[in-house]
């Protein structure tokens, strides 16, 4: 039986990848959490008028 030969490459690409797909979604995440609490806040003083 031959072993197979794995490159450091053929595991190491993917798991960048993999890392940076997922610190992006989380900064997304965070991002879009931020902005919508900002949202609230600027809002809510018109909460009791009858807009909302």
């Amino acid at each position: 039986m031959q072993k197979k030969k794995c490159s450091l490459l053929t595991w190491v690409i993917p798991l960048t990848i993999s890392l940076l797909i997922g610190c992006v979604t989380a900064g997304y995440l965070v991002y879009r959490h931020l902005n919508e609490r900002a949202y609230r806040k600027r809002w809510e003083d018109y909460n009791d008028c009858g807009f909302a």
